[in-house]
């Protein structure tokens, strides 16, 4: 069994050296850019070629903060802002609500991804993901969802914001009793990492 993974997937060598260089260019980017953090994920940056296999690489944008509620901004406001706004008529979705009271450092360009609300600029998924797709202009990537990928959907690019806070409607669910997997301990653990808000949210 093993010999036949072995021949089909990749030895542990292998894979191994693949996840090691994933971490070095992720690295490399990091250490250029100072708006972006890169993190790679998927099939391939673990190490592991096998059909349909993929590479997803997150964007993290570094000079945004993203908030449960407006008593929660610090200030003096240094960096843009959003504030989280749940919908209970589409659970698992959230809107982005620019908070313009303060800092508010944004081009001409990037106000192509917003949309006017009656509560003011909310950040817009397709705009938002539409325009992404255009920064790689030799590789021939399109929407797919809330991700801009190639055409031959080998490669999926997420651009994320980073959130200290979890969203009202899911604190419930995080901390339900559970008895199988993953133990509480493990979602203590994972609580006091901030959370990742990907693209995909209403508009």
């Amino acid at each position: 069994m093993y010999e036949h993974l072995v021949r089909t997937a990749v030895t542990e060598i292998d894979m191994r050296k693949r996840q090691q260089l994933f971490i070095i260019i992720d690295m490399i980017h990091n250490l250029a850019t100072q708006e972006l953090t890169r993190i790679s994920s998927g099939s391939l940056a673990e190490g592991i070629d096998l059909p349909g296999s993929d590479i997803d690489i997150m964007f993290v944008f570094r000079d945004v903060d993203v908030i449960q509620d407006e008593r929660h901004i610090k200030h003096p406001v240094k960096r843009n802002t959003f504030v989280i706004e749940t919908d209970n008529d589409h659970p698992g979705f959230t809107r982005l609500r620019l908070l313009t009271k303060g800092y508010v450092k944004i081009n001409c360009k990037a106000c192509e991804y917003f949309e006017e609300t009656t509560k003011g600029l909310s950040l817009s998924s397709t705009k938002f993901v539409c325009n992404m797709s255009k920064m790689f202009p030799g590789m021939k990537i399109s929407p797919h969802g809330p991700c801009p990928s190639d055409k031959d959907r080998d490669l999926d690019l997420a651009f994320c914001f980073r959130s200290k806070y979890l969203p009202y409607n899911t604190i419930s669910w995080a901390s339900r009793y559970r008895q199988q997997w993953p133990p509480n301990s493990t979602i203590d653990k994972k609580k006091k990492i901030w959370l990742l808000v990907s693209t995909n949210w209403t508009e």
